[in-house]
């Protein structure tokens, strides 16, 4: 199959969304597809190159005549459009000129683009024509089943979810060191937990980290670790200077440090794709998170981690504290919950499931609904195991 791909960043860019349009694309170029990725990226000249096993062109200062004149040269049999800005619309805007079916990945809502400009007024506006815009391909691709909900309510049709995927090889429980908890100061009878990601406050680690300290007041043998980089770490750092912080880590040393931990402690409610989340399960750490964002997405209580309700940061920390204090063999069944979740959602089950999609759009079929999720929804009882 013949596929295009047009993205708005240069795919060796930094950045989640590259990195995961290259493991799409790399993915279908390796299951034999011929992919052209058309980058927007910085970069006066368009010229080609090859990552992944896709040929990267940027599109230059002219994307119409660009895009219009090779898919007429080389048709693609279908166009994944990954982006809304003015390059988004002239493909498709292009693609509908050749008649070639495509699909777009849901970005941020143009109504809080405008509204960030100072044009609130027209964000309904914008909204609608975001609405319209999408409606005119084959589907619309969001991360989680959360966004599918939200955007069937305001009127989306045809949301799909590929979700996004994790490494099992290179996140493993093997990888476990015992040197490195020896350095962080922990016996081997020390829970270690996790935190990791963006440290930001819209991560409500301080929930977490009072819980912690709390539990340390008590004399539970249980230390944090901080993993990432972000506005909040030299605050946190101030205010909890007993926790362990890593700062930024390349993917060896973080899946190390992920397979080193007890528990992946989860307290924001942001919705995310679940990145974080899978890399823990797959080092074999059960989630203690809000039952929101990658949370409920991911985690059923009691099977691969723990879910609170929203809202009820009292009921996360005693949860937390509940975790913490079970045995190494109640947390086990769990542990292997996890890493049976993470098995399910490696990138070659991911890639599989876009194929999927663009199988069905470039056959003239509209995919309809979200693709369901590996494991079931959690429950909305919290009963404690």
């Amino acid at each position: 199959m013949r596929v295009a791909i047009v993205t708005e960043t240069h795919l060796p860019d930094a950045g989640r969304r590259s990195w995961v349009l290259e493991k799409l694309g790399g993915g279908l170029a390796r299951m034999g597809h011929d992919v052209r990725v058309w980058s927007g990226g910085a970069g006066g000249g368009a010229y080609e190159e090859r990552v992944g096993g896709c040929r990267v062109t940027r599109m230059g200062m002219n994307p119409w005549g660009r895009l219009v004149g090779a898919w007429r040269e080389e048709r693609p049999e279908v166009i994944y459009i990954a982006m809304e800005g003015w390059r988004g619309m002239v493909a498709v805007a292009a693609a509908r000129r050749l008649g070639i079916p495509f699909g777009m990945e849901y970005g941020e809502g143009f109504g809080e683009r405008v509204g960030r400009c100072g044009l609130g007024w027209f964000g309904r506006p914008a909204e609608r024509m975001q609405r319209w815009v999408h409606g005119l391909g084959a589907f619309t691709m969001v991360a989680s089943r959360g966004e599918v909900e939200k955007m069937e309510k305001v009127g989306y049709d045809r949301v799909v979810r590929v979700g996004s995927g994790v490494d099992c090889e290179w996140f493993h429980p093997d990888h476990r060191d015992e040197t490195l908890r020896k350095m962080w100061g922990v016996s081997p009878w020390h829970v270690v937990v996790l935190m990791g990601g963006r440290v930001e406050r819209e991560g409500n680690l301080p929930l977490a980290l009072e819980a912690v300290k709390g539990m340390q007041s008590r004399g539970v043998r249980v230390q944090a670790v901080v993993a990432g980089e972000g506005a909040f770490l030299e605050e946190c750092r101030e205010r909890w200077p007993w926790a362990v912080y890593t700062g930024g880590m390349d993917r060896r040393r973080l899946a190390v440090t992920a397979a080193s931990c007890d528990l992946l402690a989860l307290p924001g409610m942001a919705e995310t794709s679940g990145r974080q989340v899978l890399e823990g399960m797959a080092s074999g750490l059960p989630v203690v998170a809000i039952d929101a964002g990658a949370g409920r997405e991911h985690v059923v209580h009691g099977v691969n981690g723990w879910v609170e309700t929203p809202g009820s940061d009292a009921g996360y920390a005693r949860l937390l504290g509940r975790v913490v204090q079970l045995t190494e063999e109640q947390r086990l069944p769990v542990c292997r919950g996890a890493r049976r979740t993470a098995l399910g959602l490696t990138w070659e089950v991911v890639v599989g499931r876009f194929e999927a999609v663009l199988r069905r759009c470039a056959a003239g079929e509209r995919p309809a609904g979200a693709i369901p999720p590996t494991v079931p929804s959690p429950a909305a009882s919290l009963n404690f195991p």
